[in-house]
């Protein structure tokens, strides 16, 4: 039976997508701006060190009313203040291996002392700007009751401040560090205080599917749901593409690009400076999104703009995977099954795209959704598209 197109139906479907490419910038602004950012560090067995800096603006009525409250000079005798950073402290759960064999698990904002709050300075127009997130930066210790050999963090449902989480586990003796990006109720990797422990991680590690669980995990994440960038460029690649082998072979030649970069900017061969990379990848969503439209005839050589661009998000993803850290042994291996996880998630991603629209759309409702029959819907997402990768492009040189 042939899907015959309902109005109606059709203009909310327009509303609705417009409202979202609208909106889409603000979104994936915020979380490049506001996300939480903590350093654990380890000074010795037995204290502890954290530094967190998060967006509370949640807790105020509004903009003006945080401002207000980034002005005070006695932020640590403010009751609201106070509570917030109780709030986030007691979400805090450390997990310690003793060197004495036992384990201690403390989640308890009471144990932290918090040496000082501060705001970021700034003129009141800098905290009203929607496009803005001037962070709270708090400064807090605490002292562990037994020497500590290896630590882990988790944060549990009670923070409800912005994620991902970017977590950086320090010890000074050792003068070493790992960064994890996590979400709420998932656990950091163990990191060691000494070396003898990290060696029993090592192991650990090794003879576990743990380790590349976590890699395979962190990949996903990366792409659904932090991926913003790559996942506006996987959209741009399906509303621009002619027909389904051409989105299928502009997938495979982006897949390939940026599944070599990785590879080769983690290994040393290649690497450019992030403040290059990433306008560069926001440009990238601007120039695909558009480059159908303006240069109809030339699509013989969109292939190899879109590998050119997938050499660019390579070295996205290699950043990434280079702050999360390798181990020592399985190093390739473990790179594979990160790289399997941006797969995984790119191909959701796309199938959450695909057959929601014709499932529900064309089956429950008649209409048949068919891209190459709607020329003005695939120019006006385009355009949106353009937009946002344009803007994306800007703020990210001045930033």
């Amino acid at each position: 039976m042939n899907c015959r197109p309902r109005s109606t139906l059709l203009a909310l479907v327009r509303a609705t997508i417009a409202m979202i490419m609208v909106f889409a910038p603000l979104a994936v602004q915020a979380h490049l701006l506001n996300m939480t950012e903590v350093e654990l560090r380890a000074d010795d067995t037995q204290h502890l060190t954290l530094h967190l800096a998060f967006d509370p603006s949640r807790y105020f009525d509004n903009r003006l009313a945080y401002y207000s409250a980034s002005q005070k000079n006695d932020a640590l005798n403010s009751p609201k203040i106070v509570g917030i950073v109780q709030q986030a402290l007691g979400a805090v759960a450390l997990t310690m291996h003793n060197t004495d064999a036992s384990i201690t698990k403390v989640a308890n904002s009471a144990r932290w002392q918090v040496h000082s709050i501060r705001f970021k300075q700034g003129g009141r127009a800098q905290y009203l700007d929607p496009l803005q997130w001037p962070l709270m930066r708090v400064h807090a210790s605490f002292k562990l009751d037994k020497p500590a050999s290896i630590i882990s963090a988790k944060f549990t449902a009670d923070f409800i401040f912005e994620e991902p989480i970017a977590l950086t586990l320090m010890s000074t003796e050792r003068d070493k560090s790992m960064t994890r990006w996590l979400i709420t109720q998932q656990s950091s990797p163990k990191f060691a205080l000494d070396t003898a422990a990290e060696n029993r991680i090592e192991i650990l590690v090794n003879d576990t599917t743990h380790g590349l669980y976590f890699y395979f995990s962190q990949g996903f994440l990366h792409i659904l749901p932090f991926g913003y960038d790559h996942l506006l460029f996987v959209l741009a690649l399906l509303v621009t593409s002619l027909s389904s082998r051409q989105l299928i072979t502009s997938l495979t030649v982006f897949t390939l690009a940026h599944s070599m970069t990785l590879i080769i900017s983690l290994f040393g061969i290649v690497r450019l400076p992030s403040h290059i990379v990433e306008p560069l990848i926001a440009l990238s969503i601007a120039w695909i999104a558009i480059e159908s439209f303006v240069f109809k005839a030339s699509v013989k050589w969109r292939y190899a703009v879109v590998f050119i661009f997938g050499l660019l998000h390579g070295m996205g993803f290699a950043s990434a995977i280079g702050a999360l850290g390798l181990p020592a042994v399985g190093t390739l291996l473990s790179l594979l099954v990160f790289n399997l996880g941006i797969e995984v998630g790119q191909l959701v991603f796309v199938a959450a795209l695909l057959l929601p629209t014709h499932l529900i759309i064309c089956r429950h409702t008649g209409i048949k959704f068919n891209w190459d029959n709607h020329q003005r819907w695939r120019l006006a997402v385009a355009v949106c598209l353009g937009i946002i990768g344009l803007l994306w492009t800007i703020i990210r040189v001045i930033s």
